[in-house]
């Protein structure tokens, strides 16, 4: 049987690896809402609504893809940097490619490129976020 008490720094731990989570599901949530605004906003009108809904929705499958190589990079920058630290790089990516996505101009303003800016992000975004797992 192991010892180990609950102390002060575990329960830090639990608390930041709850919030993280709780970031983490809400942006599912919130970005899975708002595909029929974002096919709208990032991909031209003339698209049907059914073909420019999934087209956004395999632009957010992009953070699924990134999860597990973000559990790869930071899991081993955990294990040399300490999982604090990476845990704090990877809730403050998370959070700045949530504050970029959020400022993307829109399919009128640059084209295409909107949407390939939010499938790169969404794929930033999916690294920090697996990162976050890994680090926790």
């Amino acid at each position: 049987m192991s010892s180990d008490k609950w102390t002060k720094n575990t329960t830090k731990a639990v608390v930041s690896q709850f919030l993280g989570f709780m970031l983490d599901a809400y942006d599912l949530l919130f970005v899975s809402s708002l595909t029929p605004i974002l096919s709208k906003v990032l991909l031209p009108k003339t698209l049907p609504a059914w073909l420019s809904f999934y087209i956004v929705m395999i632009g957010y499958a992009f953070t699924l893809i990134g999860r597990p190589v973000g559990s790869a990079i930071f899991g081993n920058l955990g294990d040399k940097l300490g999982r604090r630290d990476t845990l704090m790089i990877t809730i403050l990516g998370f959070s700045i490619m949530s504050a970029i996505t959020a400022a993307i101009p829109t399919y009128a303003a640059i084209g295409i490129s909107a949407y390939i800016i939010f499938s790169v992000l969404r794929f930033i975004q999916g690294i920090f976020i697996g990162g976050e797992y890994a680090a926790g």
